[in-house]
């Protein structure tokens, strides 16, 4: 089997094509195709661009770490403000409730029983909804998350 001294060993598309034969000696055609997908170019390919331009494929891989750690750090950063900008709301959330629960039971206590008890309700009643809702969107993004990993 002859080989291409260029490729090491590997043989061509137009090498492989010309060895084909079937049972009888007639010539086939065959072709191979591959198809590689990743951060980093395939092996073979690493290899040519390394007899090409000496040290490129170290200098690849480097540019592809430094790409991987940069993509990891704006990551942990998006994920850190969103989880101070969730602990915030819940604290202005809290503040304000409590507010209006404190001016409810102002208001009842100077005698306003309509007004107190309306506030009331309804500040209570926001507080309870805020925690109902984001409980069911934390259980959503939890549920979501599991069935993109399947």
């Amino acid at each position: 089997m002859p080989q291409n001294p260029t490729n090491n060993g590997h043989l061509s598309q137009k090498d492989r094509a010309l060895l084909a034969k079937d049972r009888n000696g007639n010539s086939l055609s065959v072709l191979q195709a591959e198809s590689y997908c990743g951060p980093i170019p395939h092996p073979d390919m690493m290899e040519r661009y390394e007899v090409i331009c000496p040290g490129a494929t170290d200098r690849i891989l480097t540019m592809t770490e430094n790409q991987s750690n940069h993509r990891m750090k704006c990551e942990n950063t998006y994920l850190n403000r969103s989880l101070n900008q969730s602990m915030l709301g819940q604290i202005f959330a809290f503040i304000i409730g409590m507010t209006g629960i404190v001016g409810s039971i102002f208001l009842l206590s100077k005698g306003i029983t309509g007004a107190g008890l309306t506030t009331f309700i309804i500040s209570l009643g926001s507080l309870v909804a805020a925690f109902v809702v984001g409980k069911r969107k934390n259980d959503s993004d939890v549920g979501n998350k599991k069935n993109s990993e399947k």
